[in-house]
């Protein structure tokens, strides 16, 4: 399995962190030079990432997180024969316990083309998924029927990182809305994503530590436009409910705690 990790060049010390828990850990990496905001001139930019959405503007640090993740894709495909990949952001810790999953990838049921292994927002976020499939006694994986947001850690298949890459369109949302979020974004009919559960990498969420954190500020200022985007996103989720409802009461789908693997 190929590992990436993806850092700005001017964040060694989250990269040290990082170093010293994958040799810990004995897994094998590749550092990914993240694209920087700071950069003026960043290429693919505006072919890649649209300046705005469905859930209002994209920050430019959003949006250079979102190229990072394509340029990981990329090396994959061009150098790599592994069914997998897995995506580390440089903020992330991972559960001991990942190492018997990535002994037994080859558990996964064949339609696992991406699999959310991080718990994001707190280890009692609840989602909803569909049927699991116990994988090993420890974990089971089931398709992810609603928002579960973050990009820290993830396996992709080849495959699907080969058919992403071949889709030119503008994405409208950023990283995690476009893989994690089936009820809004496009890619999640090709990328049918999973999660693991339980899950077993955890993401920071100080905003003081955030490199992208200073490009959000300017759209949380209280205007009218600020105000218009949150109603937006309140009504959006609102819209979801009934059909939500609707797919757990059917059982199509059903609530639960990602929870996080034990130390």
């Amino acid at each position: 399995m190929q590992t990436y990790v993806i850092n700005l060049a001017r964040r060694p010390d989250r990269m040290s962190a990082m170093t010293a828990q994958l040799e810990a850990l004995q897994i094998p990496y590749t550092r990914i030079d993240a694209v920087d905001a700071k950069d003026e001139h960043i290429p693919d930019i505006e072919t890649r990432i649209a300046r705005t959405g469905p859930l209002g503007p994209i920050a430019r640090g959003d949006a250079c997180c979102s190229l990072s993740h394509i340029l990981c894709w990329e090396l994959f495909v061009a150098n790599s024969t592994e069914r997998y990949a897995l995506i580390l952001e440089d903020d992330v810790t991972l559960r001991r316990d990942c190492l018997k999953l990535f002994a037994e990838l080859a558990r996964l049921p064949e339609e696992v083309d991406l699999l959310k292994l991080e718990c994001y927002g707190g280890a009692s976020r609840q989602i909803l998924v569909g049927k699991e499939t116990r994988i090993l006694p420890e974990f089971r994986v089931a398709p992810l029927h609603s928002r579960h947001t973050g990009s820290g850690a993830y396996l992709i298949s080849r495959t699907l990182a080969a058919r992403l890459l071949e889709d030119k369109r503008l994405w409208p949302f950023t990283i995690d809305h476009m893989l994690f979020n089936p009820d809004i974004s496009p890619m999640t009919a090709v990328a049918r994503p999973y999660q693991l559960i339980p899950a077993i990498a955890r993401q920071i969420e100080l905003k003081t530590d955030s490199d992208i954190e200073e490009w959000r500020i300017p759209f949380r200022a209280l205007s009218w436009f600020y105000i218009r985007r949150e109603l937006r996103r309140t009504w959006t989720g609102l819209a979801l409910l009934p059909k939500q409802i609707l797919d757990v009461v059917s059982g199509k789908s059903r609530v639960i705690q990602v929870g996080l693997a034990p130390e």
